[in-house]
């Protein structure tokens, strides 16, 4: 990731405190964070109050500052949400970029959180056909701290100021960074297609992307800095594969064949194979999995012979281990237990599982069992009483 023509002169913090060496990454809290934490780590520190904005933070000079990465292993999905504290010096009065993720190519795909020449916070993407945006109804004053929020459902956009909702204008769509096509940089402070262009002007700070869809009360947490309550969700082990004839094939299944020399469903599945990539599969709906979600499962294996199998997503994709590493799901026989996180940015809908071929052979298989594992902590607000937060 590179942070290019800001000196220590523009930045809020002491000169020799930032690396252009730290990284951006994403947890299963569905942050997205630095490192270093000079933008993203604000909410956090103690001395935070709302309106209220302590050093450190970017100053961008609206002509050559910009920082730019190029892994978009995160900014993917068809909703989430996008959040920055800004400050703009003067009005607006051309289009300009919090942040951005573009094709270098063309100027065909790219999608982007900023302000419209009228003055106004808006959300603009072309995915190849006709640009598209929808921009707020607050005019935005000089030297002001606004805390900007972007939530997207997978069919429309609300956009905060300050954790109350604008009024849009323009073509509410909702689409998101899965919806944008062929990208390849993500950026704060610019936007770079076959050029760099629509510079901000001001100063940017805790900037943060989830791949939920934040809810009101979770915006206004985010605008306040307020300790709130959370509960755990998640960790119940429910079964993931509702139907059971997807799991032990007492009857007809949703499991349907691709390219398996044979395929039988007939109190278990068995299939075998003349070459590698031969492929039997159960569709997303029927064993469905979100971004960045920890699974495990079971499946139980019998007869198998030749070069072997393997599990994988719908779509042919592998599953990372608990860690982020490339994993492979070797099936063998017996029982078979396996943990992953689901990973698959391109997948719309994501989940789904297939069985896959290292080349000739044959495997029988029964029993699979889907569950969630570990917890998410999210805001519960069954805890907010008026005018007071319990715990």
């Amino acid at each position: 990731n590179t942070i290019t023509n800001i000196n220590a002169s523009e930045l809020g913090v002491t000169a020799g405190t930032v690396e252009a060496s730290k990284a951006v990454t994403a947890d299963a809290s569905k942050n997205t964070n630095y490192d270093g934490g000079y933008i993203l780590n604000e909410q956090g520190r103690q001395d935070h109050v709302a309106n209220t904005m302590p050093q450190p933070y970017y100053r961008f000079d609206g002509s050559d500052d910009y920082i730019k990465g190029s892994d978009l292993t995160h900014f993917a999905g068809t909703q989430g949400s996008f959040s920055c504290w800004f400050k703009i010096p003067s009005i607006v009065s051309a289009n300009i970029n919090l942040f951005s993720s573009a094709d270098e190519a063309t100027d065909n795909y790219w999608f982007n959180f900023g302000m419209k020449s009228n003055n106004r916070v808006r959300v603009a993407q072309k995915n190849n056909d006709t640009a598209t945006e929808v921009y707020g109804s607050t005019a935005l004053i000089a030297d002001v701290w606004y805390h900007y929020v972007v939530v997207s459902d997978g069919s429309a956009y609300t956009l905060y100021l300050n954790s109350i909702a604008e009024s849009l204008t323009g073509t509410n769509d909702g689409d998101w960074f899965g919806d944008t096509d062929n990208r390849d940089n993500w950026m704060i402070g610019a936007q770079e297609r076959t050029t760099i262009g629509e510079y901000f002007d001001g100063e940017i700070s805790d900037v943060k992307i989830f791949n939920k869809a934040l809810t009101a009360p979770e915006v206004k947490q985010l605008y306040s800095g307020a300790s709130v309550p959370f509960k755990y969700k998640g960790a119940n082990q429910t079964e993931i594969i509702a139907s059971s004839n997807d799991r032990d094939f007492a009857g007809a299944s949703n499991w349907a064949n691709v390219n398996m020399a044979t395929y039988d469903e007939t109190g278990d599945l068995t299939v075998t194979s003349n070459g590698a990539n031969q492929r039997a599969r159960l569709p997303e709906a029927n064993a469905p999995m979100n971004l960045g979600v920890a699974y495990r499962l079971k499946v139980t294996a019998s007869s198998l012979s030749g070069d072997g199998f393997t599990i994988r997503d719908f779509d042919n994709v592998t599953f990372p281990d608990l860690n982020g590493d490339e994993q492979i799901l070797q099936l063998a026989d017996g029982a078979n237990t396996f943990e992953f996180i689901y990973n698959n940015i391109a997948g719309d809908p994501q989940g789904g599982l297939l069985v896959r071929s290292d080349g000739t052979g044959g495997i029988t298989l029964d029993d699979f069992s889907l569950v969630q594992i570990g917890a998410v902590a999210e805001y519960d607000g069954s805890g907010a009483g008026h005018g007071q937060w319990l715990d």
